[in-house]
Parts: structure tokens; C-alpha cells; sequence
């Protein structure tokens, strides 16, 4: 009952809260249609450990968080065995990212990388120039101290592939041409591979 208690308390310090001069950061990325990018959180210019997080994450069309994993807790400043990461779809399109650790557990340390997300490309996703926005982002500390962050736009460029034309049989037989793990290939189905360092999609 007490644990419950605490992280009701913990959430609900998010919802009043007071600035500091914290900054969330994430680097600009780039993804192919049907495959993957990590989108890599941190936390800097922080002097509070907190305790728990909340923000909100706006993705381009076609492009989705992977379902939640105990390894997004791999960051710099979050105790993976003790942290808990929801992540839910809004009827906005958003993701409601929630981070809180049981019991009275804090983060690690008050600056580092925070959270890493797997970002999944559909094969129609559009190419060029698109934005990620994270937006409403709140912390918490056990004490109960809240603080916001300011928003963060990342820019995520879509690259362009070719297409199946992009495949020979020559490449296929001369080993040429690889999957997403690195590994050769000497027939294609539908998919990506890599063929001359560049990303192919066979539809």
C-alpha cells in the first residue's frame, strides 16, 4: 500500500510543476523505410536526481516506437532493475512516455543518457525531411520537487531507396548483398538489404 501511495505521490508531483534550468537533448537521425533508428535521450544541464519522468512524443507518419522493452532502462541514469517504462498510444497519435522506479529508487544520477527507443520505418514511409517532436516534459523527484524541461524538436530524415532493379543476379551470386544483420544473402525476398553500402527495398 505504502509503495502505491509513493508513486501516485511521484506521478502526480509531474502535474505542479516549477522550472529549472534542466535540458532534455536528442540528436537529429536518419532511417530507411522498413528498418530502424534509436532515437537516444539525455538528460543535461540537471542538478536534481529525480525520481520519475513524463513527456509526450510525436513521430512522423509511418513511423512508430517499438513496444516496450526492459532495455530502454540501459540508459546512463536509470537503475534497469528497478525502473518501470509505459509507453502508450494517444488518440492524438502521440506516445506517453511514463518513467518511475519502485519503491523509493532514484535515477542514477541527475545528468546522462536517458532513455533509448527503437523508431520503426513502415516500408511506405515518405521520404525526405520530417520532425519528431517531445513535447510536455515533466520530472519528478521523491521529494516530490517537480521541474519541466523545454520542448525538443529532433529533425529524422527519411531516406530514399531503390528498388528491386537495385539487386543483380551477379551481386547475388557474388555475395554482394546483405540484410539488416549484416549477414550475405544469395536470394531476396521482400525486404531490405544492403547492396554497395546503400539500402535496398525489395517490395
Amino acid at each position: 500500500m505504502n509503495k502505491i501511495k509513493m508513486l501516485i505521490a511521484s506521478v502526480a508531483a509531474i502535474f505542479s510543476c516549477n522550472a529549472m534550468a534542466q535540458k532534455v537533448t536528442a540528436a537529429d537521425l536518419d532511417i530507411t523505410p522498413g528498418s530502424t533508428a534509436d532515437l537516444v535521450l539525455s538528460l543535461e544541464e540537471n542538478t536534481t536526481v529525480p525520481a520519475s519522468a513524463q513527456m509526450y512524443i510525436t513521430l512522423p507518419e509511418g513511423v512508430s516506437i517499438a513496444s516496450p522493452k526492459k532495455d530502454y532502462a540501459e540508459g546512463e541514469i536509470l537503475d534497469g532493475d528497478n525502473v518501470n517504462i509505459n509507453i502508450s498510444k494517444q488518440d492524438d497519435g502521440s506516445y506517453k512516455v511514463l518513467i518511475y522506479h519502485d519503491k523509493t529508487f532514484e535515477f542514477k544520477a541527475a545528468e546522462g543518457t536517458l532513455l533509448t527507443l527503437t523508431l520503426t520505418a513502415s516500408e511506405d514511409a515518405a521520404s525526405g525531411a520530417q520532425n519528431i517532436s517531445i513535447e510536455k516534459i515533466k520530472f519528478a523527484t521523491i521529494s516530490e520537487t517537480s521541474f519541466t524541461c523545454s520542448d525538443v524538436a529532433v529533425a529524422l530524415n527519411v531516406a530514399e531507396t531503390t528498388g528491386i532493379n537495385g539487386i543483380s543476379a551477379d551481386q547475388l551470386r557474388n555475395g554482394e548483398v546483405f540484410d539488416m544483420n549484416g549477414q550475405k544473402v544469395s536470394a531476396v525476398r521482400k525486404g531490405v538489404y544492403v547492396v554497395n553500402g546503400k539500402k535496398v527495398v525489395v517490395k
